[in-house]
């Protein structure tokens, strides 16, 4: 997401020029990020916001169109028919128009004030600017790099892209050790009609970033961003068709049909990204298990029985067993290698908790919090995972607010009732398959125990008198087969199964989140009970307390399940 700020006053021997720049930034960013679409948010002011706008038409870009107060208000603006006119024919080009709430205290259809330090008509233009920060991954700033000191100015607007506050600080007080994660500006040197030249070449690129323009690590930091985004997009274009189905499903899962009908289409748009969201997890925890499984019970096994077999088996079988061995090593590997099946668990991770994030935004729209999931989010994982708060900033824009006020009935049913039969579902599960793991590896080694213990009884048995079959005949038989080659490959062989039942449950963590998984279950059971009561006193402000926090809750376990697979990398490991 793009957004754009700059001058109003433009000389018109710039005009071509500019036009150049923007469209030279979004072609570049076509170039590097193919798979996601851009989208340019303007406020369609005269100047620089309607220069950018037609240039984001004419390049592909769709344009949204930001207003800073209702349209009748923001007319009074445009002094001739000419500039109504031309925001006019920009406005039914946008691909999406929002439009800011009145700030409280603010006046916003009251005439231009001359000479006042903060109008309520510059309070106005002051949210714009903070919502386009907000919102936007990149901001395009048509300025001459002088401040002017007014609210909602071109220079106020950059600062606060670059995580500066008006008193020069960078520190936010509600998270103050938290760096910013507003991303970078391009800042094009822009003359003002009027006035002297700006110091610098005139229509230059520069790319600022959060405390120093020249730091190298700051470009990379956001190009890892972005071209996650794009990959994420790719993905959703490879699976679009495959996962058809999968999605459906994921929009009735949220929210049935008739309900998302009448949410609107901002908040229809962020349901379909939480669809795909879900829909492409799921498609690669499958992708991800069948790796897993792959690797510790297929080539692993198999490695250790070939090795076995040519360790303790026929002698003709030898160079047989140990070729097909080596086989399974190189083809094991080479998959490994090409197949990458790392990158299926680490996306698995990273859509699900998008399609959480996403999850719980809808929701607390639905319960009318106007608070953003992304500003609570994965504290823990925010170098690694700060795609997935970009993209859900993204893919909520424009969603201020569900039509019809707080439904928190709907919020009870569709969210936290959901939950807590996840939770509670899930957490059963975890217990089951945790308790057959160790009911399977104790079985196992009672069965290996036996053997090793009849093979002993078998090896120090004493030749009796009556002529009893002595120890060598024991073990041999009339294949070429011995029995003892065959019992050691068995014993070793018993505890190799257990070991890998035991390595996937380590892996999937069933102990830790089944643990987890109660925990969230008990809370969301509290919750619901709590809601309830809220609704029947008629307490809205109790309701949306219950659940903000109870959103906070899902958004701190959502992030620790992260982190405790991510320390379960799906790695190679043949046995021999």
């Amino acid at each position: 997401m793009l957004a754009v700020t700059g001058h109003r006053d433009l000389r018109p021997e710039d005009e071509g020029p500019l036009k150049q720049q923007v469209r030279s930034i979004f072609s570049d960013l076509a170039q590097k990020y193919p798979h996601t679409p851009l989208h340019l948010m303007s406020g369609l002011a005269e100047g620089a916001d309607r220069l950018a706008a037609s240039m984001a038409l004419e390049s592909g870009v769709r344009l949204i169109a930001c207003l800073p107060m209702e349209k009748s208000a923001y007319e009074m603006d445009f002094r001739t028919a000419e500039s109504r006119q031309e925001f006019e024919q920009l406005l039914a080009r946008a691909s999406r128009i929002i439009t800011l709430p009145i700030v409280e205290n603010a006046k916003a259809d009251s005439a231009p004030a001359q000479g006042q330090e903060a109008s309520p008509r510059q309070l106005q233009y002051d949210a714009l600017g903070r919502y386009l920060v907000s919102q936007s991954q990149l901001l395009i700033a048509l300025w001459d790099g002088m401040d002017s000191k007014q609210p909602g100015g071109t220079a106020s607007v950059v600062r606060a892209q670059l995580g500066i506050r008006p008193d020069g600080s960078d520190i936010d007080l509600e998270a103050p050790l938290d760096l910013p994660e507003t991303g970078p500006v391009y800042h094009i040197i822009t003359p003002r009609a009027g006035l002297a030249a700006p110091p610098g070449e005139p229509y230059h690129l520069r790319r600022l970033y959060h405390r120093d323009p020249s730091v190298k690590g700051a470009a990379e930091s956001y190009q890892r961003i972005f071209s996650r985004l794009d990959e994420f997009n790719q993905d959703a274009l490879d699976c679009g068709e495959k996962l058809r189905a999968a999605r459906e499903c994921s929009r009735d899962q949220i929210l049935p049909a008739k309900i998302r009908e009448a949410l609107g289409e901002a908040m229809g748009s962020m349901i379909d990204h939480f669809a795909l969201a879900d829909a492409l997890a799921v498609h690669y925890q499958r992708r991800t298990l069948n790796a897993l499984q792959t690797l510790i019970f297929g080539s692993g096994l198999t490695g250790v029985f070939l090795f076995e077999l040519f360790g303790h088996g026929p002698v003709p079988m030898r160079i047989a067993t140990l070729s097909l061995y080596l086989a399974v090593v190189v083809v094991t590997y080479a998959g490994y290698v090409l197949v990458k099946p790392g990158r299926f668990k680490t996306k698995h991770l990273d859509y699900r908790t998008l399609a959480e994030g996403l999850r719980l935004q809808v929701f607390w729209r639905l319960a009318g919090l106007k608070k953003e999931v992304a500003d609570y989010y994965l504290r823990k994982q925010k170098t690694e995972l700060a795609w997935i708060r970009n993209g859900i900033r993204v893919w909520s824009t424009g969603v201020l607010a569900a039509p019809g006020g707080p439904a928190f009935a709907t919020v009870q049913t569709y969210w936290i009732d959901e939950q807590f039969n996840f939770y509670n579902k899930v957490a059963e599960r975890d217990h089951r398959r945790l308790r057959a793991q160790e009911r399977w590896t104790f079985a196992i080694v009672i069965c290996t125990i036996a053997i090793a213990v009849v093979t002993l009884a078998i090896d120090c048995s004493i030749k009796s008198p009556a002529g009893q079959l002595t120890q060598k005949s024991l073990w041999r038989g009339s294949s070429s087969m011995e029995l003892h080659g065959a019992i050691v490959i068995v014993m070793a062989m018993l505890p190799a199964i257990a070991g890998a039942i035991a390595a996937h449950s380590l892996k999937m963590a069933f102990g830790e989140l089944q643990k987890q998984y109660q925990r969230m279950s008990n809370l969301f059971s509290r919750g619901s009970e709590c809601l309830k009561h809220a609704i029947n006193s008629n307490n809205a402000e109790l309701a949306a307390k219950i659940i903000f926090d109870l959103g906070q809750e899902a958004l701190e376990e959502n992030g620790d399940w992260v982190l405790l697979h991510r320390e379960r990398p799906v790695e190679m490991r043949l046995a021999g």
